[in-house]
């Protein structure tokens, strides 16, 4: 929802859509969330799309992919 990438915006004042990464597992809602709000954002295909995940034409578009994020 744009609503949250707004809300995230205003708690990380003073920076700006260029120094923040949106990192999620879901393509039709964290990944699409963040190029709708003009975030860069990285998709971790071993979540919930954990050996189901090939890109497809139209689909939203990650900056960056990677298949697990450890912390």
């Amino acid at each position: 929802y744009q609503e949250v990438y707004q809300a995230c915006m205003e708690m990380l004042t003073p920076l700006g859509k260029e120094d923040v990464l949106a990192v999620g597992d879901g393509l039709h809602t964290d990944i699409l969330g963040a190029n709708n709000a003009g975030i860069k954002s990285v998709l971790v295909t071993g979540g919930i799309l954990q050996g189901e995940w090939t890109h497809e034409e139209g689909e939203p578009e990650p900056d960056y992919i990677l298949d697990a994020f450890h912390w």
